[in-house]
């Protein structure tokens, strides 16, 4: 899942899940999302908008913190095309 893969680039591979955790935790959420799916009927942009922000905000979230334990960081800027603006 995205989260894990971000989150393993940059905690490290241990943070990979396996295919078999990748498929439980994806019918877990395809179970609730069967449950509660009327909800992201009405709320699915805001969703969307939440899960952009923390994509967007959770790298930069952890440079700062390396900064200030006093840790090097290597910050790469990438261009990457912005769709649906």
């Amino acid at each position: 899942m995205l989260l894990f893969h971000m989150v393993a680039t940059r905690a490290g591979p241990h943070w990979e899940l396996a295919k078999e955790e990748a498929d439980r935790l994806g019918y877990r959420a395809a179970r609730v999302e069967q449950k509660w799916g009327g909800l992201l009927d009405k709320y699915g942009e805001e969703l969307a908008l939440v899960g952009c922000a923390a994509a967007v905000l959770y790298p930069r979230l952890v440079v700062e913190g390396e900064k200030r334990q006093g840790k090097p960081v290597n910050v790469q800027v990438v261009e990457a095309p912005v769709e649906g603006t």
